[in-house]
């Protein structure tokens, strides 16, 4: 919804508020489809870290890393340094699309 501009926070109220919508409308903009919310999602991010999310799919969690991805990037013609490997793939933590690799929640997904 923020995305859309559809809710916004406001720093002066210190709350939410209905952007260029009113209640009614504001349906629109609400889906029950979880993986349409999710590629939206994806759809707003960089291309680099598109593809690494993509790329990152196919691997073992363990072996994903900046070590390990900047070459299977260069395979897909993308060429990042690991710090901005790094900052992308903690962009993608703070969207909630990958877990850190010392996070206890990771470790029971297996």
């Amino acid at each position: 919804l923020v995305r859309k501009n559809a809710i916004y926070y406001d720093v002066m109220c210190f709350a939410w508020q209905f952007g260029n919508v009113n209640k009614v409308e504001l349906e629109e903009f609400l889906s029950d489809d979880v993986v349409q919310m999710v590629q939206d999602k994806l759809l707003t991010l960089p291309l680099e870290l598109q593809t690494a999310l993509r790329v990152s799919a196919y691997t073992q969690n363990e072996m994903t890393s900046t070590e390990l991805l900047p070459p299977l990037l260069a395979s897909q013609h993308i060429v990042v340094s690991p710090a901005e490997l790094e900052q992308l793939l903690q962009r993608a933590s703070q969207e909630g699309l990958i877990l850190p690799c010392g996070n206890p929640l990771a470790s029971q997904r297996r």
